[in-house]
């Protein structure tokens, strides 16, 4: 039955904005936004309310467009939220930054991981290389030609020409000009809740989630380091939930491989390198491929290949598509997936065959097996594709 305030929230829905769900299974939906929070979402289609949990979302777009305002500043807060600015600067403990789409946003300086101001892609090694070092106090990162250096001390206010920093004892007013971008320390491990989600807004900027609810057309959130935020719905480009929700088996590691050839001989254990599974690519380096269609996920698999893997979480399912690449030509195996000590799936797969969608029940699995074993024609061509290989809830 609906409730009064869903029925109020659908007598407004003319002009509630329209945005595009896609769950995670099943076809996409559009409609128009009724209601968002942490739990539920509710769209009104042609007139009828559909509901959906946000467990089983895969992602919500609007039709948001990303200014084409380029960044001067990247601001990495801790929890990855990343800000895409113009201006940045600091007063005690709060941060003042500036979206290239001209919203002004204010976050704690405890929040923010590190600041760059100078952007050039030659030094995003050196970079993962400052932020990868252990330190005892904040750092401002100084550039030497394509390499970078830190110094550490204290960072205290910071505005547009310099950054408030004191070392050995002595303060200091450090242009700007001068350095790459600076680091805050943050002692110990500072535990954060994981996001729900990771909104995307007109600016570029990202920003993840950790609780939300939709008030009339604006989005109040708090993101994971505890700041509350807001965005107009027509701010937003897309609310990614895949985090939460949905993880592709290639992006797991594997709790055991083990490739074993049609005949043992003294040169398995070389072989076993260039047969072992390969991740979101095919045996030819190239993208995995099936039916014609290109696929950025997956794994190519050598026959006979045993891959366990442990899972994450609690997921209902498992889906996909299995096949040989055409090119193969005399390929033939037999896929077998199992969860915990469960046949899930049996099937005979041989090149030329249609590409084989898998939909597989996983809920109560906890130990995840696939097993692409021979088949007719020995192992010759054996090299299945498994694309999109992913596990939802």
């Amino acid at each position: 039955m609906v409730n009064a305030a869903l029925l109020l929230a659908l007598s407004c829905c003319a002009a509630s904005p329209s945005v595009v769900v896609k769950p995670t299974n099943g076809p996409q939906v559009t409609g128009a936004l009724v209601k968002l929070d942490s739990r539920e979402l509710v769209l009104t289609v042609n007139g009828a309310a559909r509901r959906f949990p946000v467990a089983s979302l895969l992602s919500i777009s609007t039709p948001g467009k990303l200014t084409t305002s380029v960044p001067k500043i990247r601001v990495t807060m801790l929890g990855n939220t990343l800000l895409l600015a113009r201006e940045f600067s600091t007063k005690k403990t709060e941060a003042e930054v500036l979206l290239t789409d001209g919203r002004k946003v204010t976050v704690a300086t405890r929040s923010i991981n590190h600041v760059r101001w100078q952007l050039t892609p030659q030094l995003d090694g050196a970079w993962k290389e400052i932020l990868a070092s252990k330190r005892a106090g904040d750092s401002v990162v100084v550039r030497d030609g394509k390499s970078l250096d830190e110094l550490e001390g204290v960072i205290t206010d910071i505005d547009a020409e310099r950054v408030g920093f004191t070392f050995d004892g002595k303060r200091r007013r450090v242009p700007r000009n001068k350095l790459a971008g600076i680091v805050y320390f943050h002692p110990g491990d500072r535990a954060l809740p994981a996001a729900i989600c990771k909104v995307t807004d007109r600016s570029g900027s990202q920003w993840f989630v950790k609780s939300m609810t939709l008030k009339g057309e604006a989005l109040f959130f708090d993101n994971v380091t505890g700041e509350k935020s807001q965005l107009a719905v027509n701010q937003i480009v897309k609310m990614d939930f895949s985090t939460g929700n949905l993880v592709y088996l290639s992006d797991l590691e594997p709790q055991s491989v083990q490739w074993r050839p049609y005949v043992e001989n003294t040169a398995s254990q070389n072989l076993s390198l260039f047969f072992k599974p390969r991740k979101d690519k095919g045996f030819d380096g190239k993208k995995l491929t099936l039916g014609g269609q290109k696929f950025d996920k997956g794994f190519a698999v050598h026959s006979r290949t045993l891959m366990v893997f442990r899972m994450p979480g609690k997921f209902k399912n498992l889906t996909g598509l299995a096949g040989i690449h055409g090119k193969q030509g005399r390929g033939h195996v037999t896929l077998v997936i199992r969860g915990d000590n469960k046949q899930l799936v049996k099937k005979d797969i041989a090149a030329g065959d249609r590409p084989v969608p898998l939909n597989l029940n996983l809920t109560g699995i906890r130990r995840l097996t696939i097993l692409v074993d021979f088949g007719k024609n020995l192992d010759v061509g054996d090299q299945l594709q498994l694309c999109e290989m992913r596990i939802t809830k």
